[in-house]
């Protein structure tokens, strides 16, 4: 059986089966010890290469994953390989993307979804999961990876996710609208003076 994380390192997750499993900002240097055997990039752009096997999933800042059926696969092999391996969870900051994907683990695991963000902000950082519609993400991910998992390969939003959206929303109904959006900054800015 191979070594996992201590438990005790900076970063480190337990999840409620027991497993644990590494965030951290690639911003920062890579922390003294023992190296990933597994690492899931989440990132606007390819990373660098590694000396440990990895994956990318395209994410860009502040954003939900562009491939969400990718992620919800790479998520799952992830949990399955964490049951006796070092896997790591990285993003710039280690807070946004990283924290979002350690809520969906957590979920996956066996927290309730709307109870993930909680969970993760107690056991692993305060500031994770930064935006409204990453949490939402979140809150909404046992439905959305059951349709992918069940074979379906789509993540539609729902209706009203898709009317806020056209309304210039953003994805997930929150996000501010893309610089030259047009009529979308009434949306964004209402009730603001």
């Amino acid at each position: 059986m191979k070594e996992t994380w201590n438990p005790d390192a900076p970063g480190v997750l337990r999840l409620p089966s027991g497993r644990l499993v590494r965030g951290r900002g690639l911003a920062r240097p890579l922390p003294e010890g023992p190296t990933p055997d597994f690492a899931l990039y989440l990132l606007g752009k390819e990373p660098p290469a590694v000396a440990w096997e990895s994956e990318w999933i395209r994410w860009p800042d502040f954003r939900l994953p562009s491939d969400k059926p990718a992620f919800v696969t790479a998520l799952r092999t992830a949990w399955a390989r964490a049951e006796t391996e070092r896997v790591e969870f990285a993003c710039h900051g280690g807070h946004g993307r990283t924290g979002t994907a350690l809520a969906c683990l957590a979920v996956l695991d066996g927290v309730p979804a709307p109870e993930a963000v909680a969970y993760v902000r107690a056991n692993y950082a305060p500031k994770a999961v930064e935006t409204p519609w990453q949490s939402r993400f979140v809150t909404r991910f046992t439905g959305c990876a059951a349709r992918l998992i069940s074979g379906s390969r789509t993540f539609a939003p729902r209706h009203s996710e898709r009317m806020q959206t056209q309304a210039g929303g953003g994805p997930g109904g929150g996000a501010p609208p893309q610089k030259g959006g047009g009529g979308a900054d009434k949306t964004w800015h209402r009730g603001r003076s």
